[in-house]
């Protein structure tokens, strides 16, 4: 398998991470980073954007501990990687101009998606501060709210529906909602441990669905 190749499914094996529940994403960020660097020399890192109403849910990831000025950038949808809807978009960023032109023309054949699916240079604002990852606390603090209100008896639909609409109630802030969920769990516990009975209240945090 050429570089291009493999290089095509590392995208789409993280974009279906996206909508896996309790994966390992950080790892599949990880590999992703570790291909396109091969691919590219001169790739800085990367932002990815998953649009979750009413807000968005942003990871960024550097290659390097300390990122020289962005050159150029190529911006990817997520729905031209995998066959299941995704909202959201994948932004590689690089120091050297032109370095995502042919990885652009063999992704387009490889994936294959319209190479008019990929654009190039939209990285104004963009930034990245030292190796790593962020931005993965937020998504994984819904998660477990999710999983507190599907405890509750929700479904992963009727549960993100109703992180949803208490977000709409407070500016479009799901995590905050989503800490205001957990919060109560915490409560719950703390009654317990000071001799409540058990089960009035108190609740373990599974990993819910991908919000």
């Amino acid at each position: 398998m050429d570089l291009s190749a493999r290089l095509s499914v590392a995208l789409a094996d993280l974009s279906d991470a996206l909508e896996e529940p309790g994966c390992d994403l950080e790892r599949r960020l990880d590999s992703l980073c570790t291909a396109l660097t091969n691919a590219v020399p001169s790739f800085i890192g990367m932002t990815i954007t998953v649009a979750v109403d009413p807000q968005e849910v942003r990871f960024t990831v550097s290659s390097r501990p300390s990122s020289p000025r962005i050159a150029t950038s190529l911006l990817i949808p997520l729905s031209a990687l995998s066959p299941t809807p995704c909202a959201g978009t994948i932004l590689l960023c690089a120091a050297v101009p032109g370095a995502f032109v042919d990885l652009a023309a063999d992704l387009s054949h490889a994936i294959p998606a319209p190479l008019d699916n990929f654009v190039h240079d939209a990285h104004d604002g963009v930034t990245f501060d030292g190796v790593g990852v962020s931005g993965l606390d937020s998504q994984f603090t819904v998660n477990q709210a999710l999983g507190v209100l599907i405890e509750r008896g929700h479904t992963p639909e009727t549960a993100l529906g109703e992180l949803r609409r208490q977000a709409q109630l407070v500016g479009g802030d799901l995590q905050r909602v989503a800490e205001q969920v957990l919060g109560t769990v915490a409560g719950a516990d703390t009654r317990v441990s000071r001799g409540a009975r058990p089960g009035c209240g108190a609740g373990r945090w599974p990993r819910g669905p991908r919000a």
